[in-house]
C-alpha cells in the first residue's frame, strides 16, 4: 500500500497545542471587558479609552494613545529610512486648527515597531477598538480626497479607506506572537416601546467590515452581568460562548462552546 502524499510545511494537529489567543469582547458600557482582559499573562494595554482608573496604583504598563502630547510629541519610532523620530506633528489645516493628534497612523506604525516584539507569553490588550475607530475618522476626515473627474471632495473614499485600514490592523494583530485582546462597544437595536431587540446585538462599528471582523477572530464573546446586574463584581461577570437570539458568539472550542456562558477571565481558557 502506497503512503499518502504530504507537501512539504504540512503540520499535523496532534502535534500543535492552544497557541496566541485572537479574543475579541463585546459588551455594554461598565460590563468588565477591561477587568478579564487584565487577567491574561503579562498584559500591556494600548490605551485609547483612558479608562483604567480603577487599576491605578497596579504594575500594568500601558500606552497613552488617548494622550495628545503623547502622540505629537514623546511617541519613538522610526521613519523608512531607519532614523529615530520622536511625535506625529500635526500636518492639515484642519488637524492645526482643532488640534487633531494622527493616532491613527501612529499606533499602526507602533504595532509594526513594537507589538510584533512582545513573546507568546504576553497579552496586548486593545482598549478599545471603537476609539481606535473615532481616531481613524478624526484623522481621515481632516485630509479630504478629492474626485479626479469633478475635484469634488469624495464622500465614498473615507468608507473605502476604513476597509482597508481595519483590515490592516486586524492582519497586523492576527500576526502577532502574544495573545491579543480587543475591547468592542456594542449597539443594540430595540422597539422604543416595547424595549424588545429588534436584531441581535453587533460590535460597535460604521461601514462594511463589521460583517467580516469576527473572521479574523478565533474566539468572540459577548461579556455582560448574569441578569444585567450591574452592581456585581467584575470576577462575578460572564462572557457568553453559546448562541442565542440576542447574540451570535464565536467559539473556536467545543469545550467552552457547550457550557453556553463561562466566568470573565483566562481561567476559562485554562480549564
Amino acid at each position: 500500500m502506497t503512503e499518502n502524499y504530504l507537501p512539504p510545511g504540512t503540520e499535523s494537529l496532534k502535534d500543535i497545542k492552544l497557541g496566541p489567543i485572537r479574543l475579541g469582547l463585546q459588551g455594554p458600557p461598565g460590563s468588565g471587558k477591561t477587568f478579564a482582559a487584565l487577567t491574561f499573562p503579562s498584559p500591556i494595554v494600548a490605551d485609547f479609552d483612558n479608562a483604567l482608573h480603577d487599576h491605578f496604583g497596579k504594575d500594568i504598563p500601558r500606552i497613552p494613545f488617548w494622550e495628545p502630547d503623547f502622540i505629537l510629541n514623546r511617541m519613538e519610532w522610526k521613519d523608512s529610512e531607519g532614523k529615530l523620530r520622536k511625535g506625529f506633528p500635526l500636518e492639515t489645516p484642519i488637524e492645526k486648527r482643532h488640534q487633531i493628534p494622527n493616532r491613527r497612523d501612529a499606533f499602526k506604525m507602533w504595532l509594526k515597531q513594537e507589538a510584533i516584539k512582545f513573546s507568546p507569553s504576553q497579552t496586548l490588550i486593545l482598549d478599545s477598538w471603537t476609539t481606535l475607530q473615532d481616531a481613524f475618522d478624526a484623522k481621515t476626515w481632516a485630509e479630504p480626497t478629492y474626485a479626479k473627474k469633478t475635484g469634488e471632495i469624495d464622500e465614498y473614499a473615507p468608507w473605502d479607506a476604513k476597509i482597508t485600514y481595519s483590515e490592516e490592523i486586524v492582519g497586523i494583530l492576527s500576526g502577532l506572537r502574544c495573545n491579543v485582546v480587543v475591547n468592542f462597544h456594542e449597539i443594540q437595536q430595540r422597539d422604543p416601546k416595547t424595549g424588545i431587540l429588534l436584531d441581535k446585538t453587533q460590535p460597535l462599528m460604521q461601514g462594511k467590515f463589521i460583517a467580516k471582523l469576527k473572521l479574523y477572530f478565533p474566539f468572540f464573546f459577548r461579556q455582560f452581568a448574569p441578569n444585567e446586574n450591574r452592581t456585581l463584581l467584575p470576577k462575578n461577570y460572564v462572557w457568553q460562548v453559546s448562541p442565542n437570539e440576542a447574540f451570535d458568539p464565536k467559539c473556536c472550542s467545543e469545550k467552552l462552546r457547550t457550557q453556553g456562558v463561562v466566568l470573565a477571565n483566562y481561567k476559562s481558557f485554562e480549564r
